[in-house]
This record gives structure tokens, C-alpha cells and sequence, in this order.
């Protein structure tokens, strides 16, 4: 019934709900809805203000005629005769092809003469026809008018009357640029730009609440944001000309409905779309219509795409007004989590405290880079609760079996019925009475909300940057079962081991931040004991491992397999630089082979990772390895050739004496025998 009603007249019906909660009434009636329609700026309450009936004077009208109610209710139900006027106002709209406006809505009120707003419309004296007049004035929305871009796009409108949206915290100063740029005369398109997950269609969905909500200047208020996907004004277009027709066809609807803001995500997809040999592309056909001022549209998309599609083509980029949307800092992120945790505890039936959500922050920050906030704790938020409810505790687990009896028992019921055996049958039944009433007592339980704890979390994140996570009081349970996991492999090097494990426990611990990554100099005479030390710390630890042969890095050219091409040359934006891996496992080990072999531009840039714990690769991605562990493998028999000791003493290379620890094997060894 309500899907062809117009969003103004959702708004009301809606509100008018609250007029019935403030009246303490058990029902939604005509009075109510007139109420509602009162308390907004539309048409008919203009109508019925040059009549002299306001909020307060109608509303003082129902006291006395009616009264308040006993209690205030969550319960309610449209009366008959609302519902009536429901039904007339539909079959009148379907006659006229119109959506069911407010305008029809009331129009159908008055047509039935009864209730309670049409008594209190006669008790004001109004002139029912003067009221028709001044209604048929006003223009009617024709479904014609704007099939295609219903079609087409997603009313975010709408979306935000239903409440379908997360609350957004902390981005008024990015929603007042936006506002400002659409309240501009020319050039009043803004277009979002940040990385992905920072929350740029968030705050599309924020506007669209708070000009629902008329929370915006006047000038916005009755406007509706769509949102128009590429993908679906693309598809269905297979010869060419159609997509410039349907592509029109949708500027000409915005052209004619001021009232109409388009929302594109991704808009760097505009680029390119639709074009084909001898055919303009999208972008080309919006840019008359943008610099005219008459078809607003807001765009997002992220910092990359913006450079590579957007800022190159100088007459499009000049059109659109840019709003950098950044991450929001550590307590706005809060703030974040604590507004939209109240849907997740809804929707997963969960309890979680505001000492969860902390460490949710603290957490992602520390073990997860390839995401950014808020979608990254957002994200593991909704795991831990997904995690959490889909385990059954011992009283589920005892629900489970018991459904399991009593189907078992409804089957042995069925078997004596068939053979005629009613006696055992109707003990079945009895049986299966008290079964299923100690199972409904017990569903009570399932019912309770599950708390979210911190280890939920820790195991979200380990599964995620594939590394154990332990907080301070069992980090030490959980080195001593790696240890001697570890010395049953590596028998005679416990100090080795030992001395690796103590260094490495910070990495292990939620609560430490890392600024630097753990780096160990491996030297011994053979590679065999430091190669199975490194296999065994991937079996038992960190399971992804980067191996880097030096001796393939002697020219200062080779850089580009540690950060990639540079642009305009062979193999820019390939991504297959030697750490690429690390995107997805932000916790590895990285091995490198033969150092002294390496150039000096090579040696640079590790010596910057030791030092900062960071590289930007030539695509502008930046890597993180304050949570990898890095080792220096040198054999001691051909380092002899050039002087070990003055490898890892040189000048060039403070990185060994400085930020390394050593792990002599050949030491170790010894002083074992």
C-alpha cells in the first residue's frame, strides 16, 4: 500500500504516530494525521492556516473533544476510516497515474466527510470548496515525469525515513562544505574524495537524513538525493545512441525537478562510459548541463581514481567543487563505534561495552593497515558479533538435542497411531508435551543477549593479520607452549630460541604499539640450522614469509622489484613489487639473503624500513612492517672474503649495530659442546 505513496506523505503517516504517542492514544486517526501535517512546512497546512486552524489550536480542539489517554503506547493501528481514506486516496491516484501525494491524501480526508478532523473542520467554519480550489492549484506529480530515474537510482530519501542508515558522527564540517557548494548559484557540484572506507557515501546518507528531518537551510529543504549507478544506466544499452537517449533522458528529468540532487558513487566511472567509436562518453554529454548550474550532482571517489580520471581532464575537474573527507581521529572513531554499536547489538543480539570498543580501535590500528577508518573497525565489530552469535554455548547446544528427541518422539507417536497401539501413543504425547514445555521455558535463554569480550576481538584481528594476539596476563602462558614447540624442532638452540622470543613478545601483546619492526642478524658457518629456524618460526608463528635474494639487487635499476616502476616505465602499476604480499598479511617474516651483495639504492631503502617501519612504493601505497619480523642471513665461510666483521661495523650499514639483534649459531653451537 505504502510503496506508491510520496515521501512527503510517508513523513506524515510516520509523524503522525508520534501525535499519537504525545496524545497517549492506542490509535492513529484522521485528527492525528492532521496533526502531523500541521507540524511541517507543506501546502495543505498553508491552506488550513488561512483558515485560522494551526498546530496548537487544532491540537487543543482534540483535548477537548477527546482527551488524553490513560498511557502512553508503542502499540498502534490505523483506524477504519484512516484507512479508508488510505484506499480511496490510492484508487484516485491510479486513476490520474500519480503517486498518492499529500494533496490526494487530503483531498480523499475531506471527501469522506466523516471523523473526528472533519468535525473539527466543520467546527472551524472552513469552506470546503475555496479549501479544493486552493488545492487543485498546486501542481501534481506525474509518474511519467520521472520513471526513469526511479528506475535507474536508489532514493536515499526514502532510505532515511525508513531509517535504513548508521548515524554519522563528527563529519559536520565536511556536511556544511557540502551544503554550501549545493546552495551555490554556478558550479554546485561537490564531489567527496578520500580512501576507501572513510565514510564518503555516509555522509550523502547524512544529508539526505537531515533534509528528511529539515535539519538544512530552507533552500534545501523538499529536495531528494538519488543515487545513480553507472553500472545500471549502462546495462540493456547494446547499440549506439542508446545510452546518450536514456543518459538525456535523465538530465532532462533533473533539468525539469529542481527538487531532484544525483548522487554518484565511484563518478570517476563517468570517464569512459558509454563511449564507443564515434560516441562521447559521459562525462562529455554532463559537462554543458553541470557548468549551467541546473543539474546538481554530487560525486565520490577516491584519491587515486580522482588523479588518474578526474584531475587530468581539466574542464570536467573545474565543474566540481572538492571536499577531502580524511579519517576521523581516535575519538570521533569512538564516538562512531559507540552510535552505530546500538544497530549491531540489535541486529546479532549481542552486549557490547565501551571497553570493547576501545580495543577494537587499538587493535585495528595496530595489526591492520589495508583498511581505513571507520569501515575498518566497523568491520571487525560486525565479525566478532557474527563470530559470536554463530557459536552455541552448553544450554543451545542442550535445546539442539532436545528438538532432536522430540522429533524422534513424534515419529515413534506416528508409528503406534499407524499400528494402532494408542496407549503407547498417548504416553508419546504426554512425553512430548513436558519436552516441548521445558524447551519453550529454555528458549527464554537463547533469547539473552551474548557479551563480546576482548579475546572475540583478538581472534577477529589474528585471523585477519594471521598472527597470535594475547594480552599482557597470558602472553607469557602462550610464549612458554611456543617455545617448546619450537626447541622439539631446534634441539640444542634454546638460548636461540629463547633470546628470539623475548624480543618478539611486544609484537604479541594487543596493548603495544609497534614503531619499529623486530630485525635479527642470523651468522653461522651453515645455512641449514638458520633456514630451518626461520621454517620452524612460520609453522609455529607467522605463516606468510617473503624470502629476498640479495645477490639479484647488485644494480641501483633493481629497486623497482623492491617499490615498483616508476611511471613511464615497463611495468608501472603491475603491483608484483617483492612485498606485495603484505597487503594482505600485515604480520610477516621477510627474509633477506646476502646484504653486502645489494646496491647502495637498495640498502637505502631497507635501512628506511629499519629505521621507520614504512615504504611507499612508486603507486603510492604505503607498507607497513612495524608488526614483520625481518631477518639478515650471512654465511660466515664467504663473508670471511671481505671481512665480516667490518659487514656488519661499516658505517653504511648502522642498521647491524644499532637496531639488530644478533643470533650467533655458530656460538650457540659450540658452547652446546
Amino acid at each position: 500500500m505504502f510503496s506508491i505513496f510520496s515521501l512527503e506523505l510517508k513523513r506524515v503517516l510516520i509523524d503522525a504516530k508520534l501525535e499519537m504517542k504525545n496524545l497517549k492514544h492506542s490509535y492513529i486517526g484522521t485528527e492525528h494525521v492532521v496533526l502531523s501535517i500541521l507540524n511541517k512546512n507543506n501546502c495543505i497546512k498553508k491552506i488550513l492556516n488561512k483558515f485560522g486552524i494551526t498546530y496548537n489550536s487544532f491540537k487543543s480542539t482534540i483535548i477537548d473533544l477527546i482527551g488524553y489517554g490513560d498511557e502512553e503506547d508503542d502499540i498502534f493501528v490505523f483506524t477504519p476510516l484512516l484507512k479508508k481514506v488510505m484506499e480511496n486516496a490510492i484508487l484516485n491516484s491510479q486513476d490520474d497515474k500519480t503517486e498518492v501525494s499529500l494533496s490526494s491524501f487530503f483531498i480523499a480526508l475531506l471527501d469522506i466527510g466523516e471523523g473526528v478532523a472533519n468535525r473539527i473542520f466543520s467546527l472551524f467554519e472552513i469552506n470546503i470548496h475555496e479549501v479544493y480550489e486552493m488545492i487543485s492549484d498546486y501542481p501534481k506529480p506525474d509518474f511519467n515525469s520521472v520513471s526513469e530515474l526511479s528506475q535507474l537510482g536508489v532514493n536515499f530519501n526514502a532510505l532515511a525515513v525508513s531509517n535504513s542508515f548508521d548515524p554519522v558522527l563528527g563529519r559536520d564540517k565536511e556536511i556544511t562544505n557540502l551544503i554550501e557548494i549545493l546552495l551555490k548559484k554556478t558550479k554546485n557540484n561537490p564531489i567527496l574524495v578520500g580512501s576507501a572506507g572513510v565514510g564518503k557515501t555516509a555522509i550523502v546518507e547524512e544529508l539526505s537524513r537531515r533534509i528528511v528531518n529539515e535539519e538544512v537551510p530552507y533552500k534545501l529543504i523538499g529536495k531528494t538525493i538519488i543515487s545513480l549507478s553507472m553500472a545500471n544506466l549502462i546495462s540493456g544499452t547494446k547499440y549506439r545512441g542508446e545510452f546518450e537517449e536514456k543518459l538525456l533522458k535523465i538530465i532532462k528529468e533533473v533539468e525539469n525537478n529542481s527538487n531532484i540532487i544525483l548522487f554518484i558513487d565511484e563518478i570517476h566511472t563517468l570517464v569512459g562510459a558509454g563511449g564507443s567509436d564515434g560516441a562521447i562518453d559521459a562525462s562529455n554529454i554532463l559537462k554543458p548541463f553541470l557548468s549551467r548550474g541546473k543539474v546538481r550532482i554530487i560525486g565520490a571517489t577516491t584519491i587515486e581514481e580522482y588523479r588518474k580520471y578526474i584531475e587530468d581532464d581539466k574542464a570536467l575537474s573545474r565543474r566540481f567543487q572538492t571536499i577531502i573527507v580524511d579519517e576521523p581521529d581516535k575519538d570521533t572513531l569512538f564516538e562512531i563505534l559507540k552510535k552505530v554499536k546500538i544497530s549491531y547489538e540489535e541486529y546479532h543480539n549481542v552486549s557490547i561495552s565501551d571497553e570493547v570498543l576501545m580495543h577494537i580501535i587499538k587493535v585495528s590500528n595496530k595489526y591492520i593497515y589495508n583498511k581505513k577508518e571507520p569501515d575498518r573497525s566497523i568491520d571487525i565489530l560486525d565479525n566478532v558479533c557474527s563470530m559470536v552469535t554463530s557459536k552455541f554455548d552448553d544450554k543451545e547446544l542442550r535445546i539442539i538435542k532436545l528438538k532432536k528427541e522430540l522429533k524422534e518422539l513424534n515419529n515413534l507417536k506416528i508409528n503406534y497411531l499407524k499400528s494402532n497401539d494408542y496407549d503407547n501413543a498417548i504416553e508419546c504425547r504426554e512425553k512430548e508435551r513436558k519436552l516441548e514445555s521445558f524447551i519453550n521455558s529454555s528458549m527464554f535463554y537463547s533469547k539473552k543477549k551474548k557479551e563480546i569480550i576482548k579475546s572475540d576481538v583478538n581472534l577477529i584481528v589474528s585471523n585477519k593479520s594471521h598472527i597470535h594476539i594475547s594480552d599482557k596476563n597470558n602472553i607469557n602462558d602462550y610464549i612458554k607452549k611456543i617455545k617448546n614447540e619450537m626447541i622439539l624442532s631446534m634441539d640444542g638452540y634454546d638460548l636461540i630460541v629463547d633470546s628470539f622470543l623475548n624480543e618478539i613478545k611486544d609484537i604479541l601483546i594487543d596493548g603495544i604499539i609497534m614503531e619499529k619492526p623486530k630485525s635479527f642478524l642470523l651468522i653461522g658457518k651453515q645455512n641449514l640450522e638458520k633456514n630451518k629456524f626461520i621454517e620452524v618460526i612460520k609453522n609455529n608463528l607467522i605463516n606468510n614469509i617473503i624470502k629476498i635474494n640479495l645477490n639479484e639487487y647488485m644494480d641501483n635499476q633493481s629497486i623497482s622489484k623492491l617499490i615498483g616502476a616508476v611511471p613511464g616505465y615497463v611495468g608501472y602499476n603491475s603491483k608484483n613489487s617483492a612485498f606485495e604480499s603484505l597487503k594482505e598479511n600485515n604480520s610477516s617474516l621477510i627474509v633477506f639473503y646476502n646484504f653486502n651483495y645489494a646496491s647502495s639504492d637498495v640498502k637505502r631503502i631497507i635501512n628506511q624500513i629499519l629505521d621507520t617501519g614504512v615504504l611507499v612504493d612508486s603507486n603510492g601505497f604505503t607498507f607497513n612492517f612495524n608488526n614483520c619480523i625481518l631477518f639478515f642471513i650471512f654465511d660466515e665461510m664467504k663473508t670471511k672474503r671481505v671481512g665480516f666483521n667490518s659487514i656488519i661495523s661499516n658505517a653504511n650499514n648502522p642498521l647491524f649495530n644499532k637496531v639488530c639483534r644478533v643470533l650467533d649459531f655458530e656460538k650457540v653451537l659450540n658452547k652446546n659442546h
